[in-house]
Parts: C-alpha cells; sequence; structure tokens
C-alpha cells in the first residue's frame, strides 16, 4: 500500500510528494521477523499500478537503524517466520505544511485534558499558530490571535 491516500494529490502527475516517512527499529528489521517490505522506485509510479509483492524488498536494519520513505512508496510489514523473534518499530511522518493534519487532534482530547500538559505539549498538539504566517490562528476578540489563549 501507499501512505499518501489522505492528501488528496496523486502522483507522479502532480509533480511533487507531499509526504516523508521513518521507520526506526527498536529491534533488529530482519526478513525472518517480519522487516518492512518496500517497492524500490514506486513512488514514481502511476496511481493505477500494482505493486507486485515479488518486486518487494525487506528493509532490514539493525536497532537504531531508519528507513525513509516517500509516502507514495509502495510498502507493507512482512510475515513475522519465527516463534518468538518479534519486531518493534516506531513510525512517524512528516507532511507538507500545506496539508491538513491527518488526525485531528483538536477534537481527540478536551481542552481539559490539553491544559494540563505542559504548554510546549500544548503547542505540539497544535494549539499554536506560526507568527510568521499566523497558519493556525483563531480569532479572540475579532483579533488574530495564537490558540494556547484559548487554554488560559
Amino acid at each position: 500500500h501507499r501512505d499518501h491516500w489522505a492528501m488528496l494529490w496523486r502522483y507522479p502527475d502532480y509533480g511533487r510528494q507531499v509526504r516523508v516517512q521513518a521507520m526506526l527499529a527498536v529491534s533488529d528489521f530482519t526478513e525472518e521477523n517480519g522487516a518492512t517490505l518496500v517497492v524500490p522506485g514506486s513512488h514514481l509510479w502511476s496511481e493505477d499500478r500494482v505493486a507486485d509483492p515479488a518486486d518487494a524488498v525487506p528493509a532490514e536494519m539493525k536497532a537504531g537503524s531508519a528507513l525513509l520513505f516517500l509516502g507514495s512508496t509502495h510498502h507493507g510489514g512482512g510475515t513475522n517466520r519465527t516463534a518468538r523473534e518479534y519486531r518493534t518499530g516506531l513510525t512517524t511522518r512528516f507532511d507538507s505544511a500545506s496539508v491538513r493534519q491527518e488526525e485531528n487532534m483538536y477534537l481527540a482530547l478536551t481542552p481539559e485534558a490539553v491544559r494540563s500538559y505542559p504548554e510546549e505539549i500544548q503547542r505540539l498538539l497544535g494549539w499554536s499558530y506560526t507568527p510568521e504566517t499566523y497558519m493556525g490562528w483563531v480569532e479572540i476578540d475579532g483579533e488574530m490571535a495564537d490558540p494556547i489563549r484559548l487554554l488560559d
């Protein structure tokens, strides 16, 4: 599968990418324990081209390593063929700032819950704006304002 589906841009017609992903290996990733599979070059394919599983390559890596790939790259979890060895990873993605976030944290957490976090976490959850561009501002008393003020 690809992970750019939430964005309405299609590849390669639009000519740019919207997502970069990082898969961090907490434990070793091996072909035997189900290392993430990636289809090299698939980020250049049209939307209607389906990946052949035979073209997938296991992203084997030692704990502490990272796999970086574009969201338009075909990828998936491998099959764990071991009895007791698991792979543990952490995935994060970086989306274009001009695209709305995928998960709506504003509605997922109540203002009461957000107030209980340190201000740095509040801002990381989206209760902030960018002063240079005012991206993320809210209107308070007829003025453009930093949303953190709504928590006061």
